[in-house]
């Protein structure tokens, strides 16, 4: 089996659903995770319930990427400079 251990995974829609059963599936597994998603309230809650070392980034990529590249870029960015968290 693959080991996942220690690595990081970029989850976008993370906040419910798919999107945090494929979360709760990566920090089982012992990932570092990011999670991202449009809603802040629902992304908070989710962050603050999985006790585990993630990091709640709120990004709306729904948009063309033209559109969204640059602030989705600054998140990338953020993410970097924050490897404690990650």
């Amino acid at each position: 089996m693959r080991e996942f251990k220690d690595k990081v995974a970029v989850i976008t829609g993370a906040a419910s659903g798919i999107g945090r059963a494929l979360a709760d599936r990566c920090v089982k597994e012992g990932m570092k995770v990011v999670l991202a998603d449009l809603e802040l309230d629902t992304l908070t809650r989710t962050e603050e319930s999985m006790k585990a070392t993630v990091l709640a980034v709120r990004t709306d990529v729904s948009q063309a990427p033209r559109a969204c590249g640059r602030p989705v870029a600054a998140k990338v960015f953020r993410i970097r400079a924050n490897p404690g968290a990650v």
